[in-house]
């Protein structure tokens, strides 16, 4: 894992967020429609990261002609949404899956033989607070997000850490439009 690879992925996933954006749909579109802005500047904001990270230790930032060249060469299986309908739990879900992936590639390149080099401390340092904004969107925001609307005291969230699963009930009906 490299920071060009992490651009590719965090610059698919500001993408995907805003395809999402675009699908929503049901009782709590606005809720999906607002989140998935928030997933997209968080993306966003950390395709600089990644690009200018990267160019400190010479990696250059990926081109659009080359993201999915760079994703297609990976040995794991990233998200790349096309247009469709999508309801809250499914939007969650695939935000969360997002979440854990760029986790994920974050882990590899801190744990990385470069990243081991005594002048590269400072990049560890930020890789760890960018990994920290994740999992604060995993652990405990989205897990909030994810809770039934009547959910009271002694509410067990579903799934653990890095994943999402819905409710078993149904708390509303997401059902698309009949056309």
């Amino acid at each position: 894992m490299d920071f060009t690879t992490l651009g590719a992925i965090l610059r698919t996933y500001e993408h995907n967020a805003k395809v999402i954006h675009w699908g929503a749909y049901g009782p709590r579109f606005d809720r999906v429609h607002k989140l998935c802005d928030e997933f997209e500047g968080m993306f966003h904001a950390d395709v600089d990261f990644a690009g200018e990270t990267g160019l400190r230790i010479d990696q250059a930032p990926p081109s659009f002609d080359n993201i999915m060249s760079v994703l297609e060469n990976s040995d794991h299986n990233y998200i790349v949404c096309q247009y469709k309908l999508i309801g809250y739990d499914e939007a969650i879900k695939t935000l969360q899956k997002m979440c854990a992936d760029v986790m994920q590639a974050l882990i590899e390149i801190h744990e990385s033989e470069l990243m081991q080099k005594p002048e590269n401390m400072g990049i560890k340092s930020t890789i760890e607070s960018v990994y920290d904004k994740y999992d604060f969107q995993v652990r405990y925001l989205n897990k909030r997000r994810a809770m039934p609307k009547d959910a009271g005291e002694g509410y067990e969230p579903h799934g653990r850490h890095g994943e999402y699963e819905p409710s078993r009930q149904p708390i509303h009906d997401e059902t698309p439009p009949e056309d």
